[in-house]
């Protein structure tokens, strides 16, 4: 008998992100987080954590 598969992990979508706390805090929690902003500074701050 097969083992039923595993669901997959839930997902948050973010805009507006910022320095992308919410989405570090979701993605350290298991969650897939998308999030983007119109400043690429902070999404340029966010990339290395991410």
């Amino acid at each position: 008998m097969k083992a039923p598969a595993a669901p997959p992990p839930p997902e948050r979508a973010g805009v507006g992100a910022g320095h992308g706390r919410d989405a570090l805090f979701f993605a350290d929690d298991a969650f897939i987080a998308q999030t983007t902003d119109s400043s690429p500074i902070g999404l340029d701050q966010l990339r290395p954590a991410a």
